[in-house]
């Protein structure tokens, strides 16, 4: 007994001894342990570094912002941690192109959860590079769920459970709040809405058909921001009222906050990996999106839950009249679906769940920026 107690003395001071040198890291030493792990082992190796020690991800600003530090013992803290980020959005172009290469549930359910839990990860930290990073990262674990939402063998209660996991973190407008007004360096961005009125009501009920108007407030905060700069512009008589990147330096941060980095002036494609030192506050204003294969699922699952299978031969009607705007798996679908046509409203899932249903058979089901890679390559290649 004695030496079993002495046993467990000795293990609890090991224990203790790590969680000590751990807590006495600094910033620093944390971040050269993750990026250790992440060179060395990958994603895998990085996640599982930060689980063990209890490391939270790194809270990590836009370039632009950490190029306005002047206290040089922060800046190379901060860079550091935006060079980790860098590194993981590289690490997650490889894991985009490991996922097409999976052929069984095991191994797409494996790394289902691992992104979930990467995403995790780096959503506990409201960082702007958190944001763009978070999403990519829950974008491509949309990728293993759609296959495993086509196959009949994998339970539809699991696929609820992994659903449930996909919080959409980068497009709650109290994070995009925080992460914005943190960049600002003030309160400034609020959570209200605002109502439009005259013409502008006028054009858009004409697109929304809606009585009264209401749009996120965050874009008029933008709005307001950006008239103080056209209103100085336009007073100094400038040919071009509009502020551009160019003009960012010439401006005191709490205006050049407004101006972003143009798409047109950047590399293509526009992935999460080129875009990493540019600028686009603005596009945390409406969400980061990278939610529409997610939806697709949903569709999909309410499809197989309700019919029971995925129907796959055409039917008569169908066969008679071939309408070229329909294939043959989408009248299958079509058909399938008209005992519940009047439960569910619009838009109606067959005709979503059967174009999913088809991409994923045909192993074309994409994260975000791997169909923008897809296209960038297209544009580059002509015309067949």
């Amino acid at each position: 007994m004695l030496k079993l107690n002495s046993l467990i003395m000795m293990l609890w001071l090991a224990m203790s001894a790590n969680l000590l040198a751990t807590e006495n890291q600094t910033d620093t030493e944390r971040l050269k342990v993750l990026q250790q792990s992440l060179q060395q082992q990958g994603l895998v190796g990085l996640l599982a570094t930060a689980q063990q020690q209890g490391t939270p991800a790194p809270l990590i600003y836009s370039q632009w912002w950490v190029d306005l530090i002047t206290d040089p013992k922060q800046k190379p803290v901060e860079q550091q941690q935006r060079e980790l980020g860098r590194q993981i959005a590289l690490k997650l172009d490889e894991e985009a192109q490991r996922l097409p290469k999976l052929t069984t549930a095991k191994d797409r359910e494996a790394a289902l959860k691992f992104l979930l839990d990467l995403t995790d990860w780096l959503a506990a930290s409201h960082g702007y590079g958190n944001l763009f990073l978070l999403n990519r990262s829950q974008n491509l674990a949309a990728v293993p769920l759609a296959y495993l939402t086509a196959e009949l063998s994998y339970p539809a209660n699991q696929i609820e459970i992994w659903l449930s996991r996909f919080k959409g973190i980068q497009n709650q407008i109290a994070v995009r709040i925080e992460v914005l007004n943190r960049e600002l360096g003030k309160e400034y961005f609020k959570d209200r809405e605002y109502h439009v009125s005259g013409a502008k009501k006028r054009l858009w009920e004409s697109y929304g058909g809606e009585e009264t108007f209401k749009t996120n407030g965050l874009e008029y905060f933008w709005s307001e921001g950006l008239k103080v700069i056209v209103a100085q512009r336009t007073a100094k008589k400038l040919k071009w009222p509009f502020p551009e990147a160019t003009d960012r330096p010439s401006l005191p941060k709490q205006e050049a906050f407004f101006v972003d980095d143009e798409y047109a002036e950047l590399e293509a494609p526009h992935t999460t990996t080129n875009l990493w030192d540019s600028k686009h506050h603005h596009r945390i204003l409406g969400g980061l999106g990278g939610e529409g294969l997610l939806e697709d699922i949903r569709y999909l699952l309410l499809f197989r839950q309700q019919v029971g299978h995925f129907p796959t031969a055409p039917p008569a009607w169908w066969l008679k009249d071939k309408p070229h705007n329909m294939t043959a798996v989408e009248a299958a679908f079509n058909t399938a679906w008209a005992p519940f046509r009047g439960k569910y409203g619009n838009p109606p899932p067959d005709g979503i769940a059967a174009d999913l249903y088809e991409r994923i058979q045909h192993g074309e089901i994409r994260d975000d920026d791997s169909e923008k890679i897809r296209h960038f390559n297209a544009s580059k290649a002509g015309p067949k």
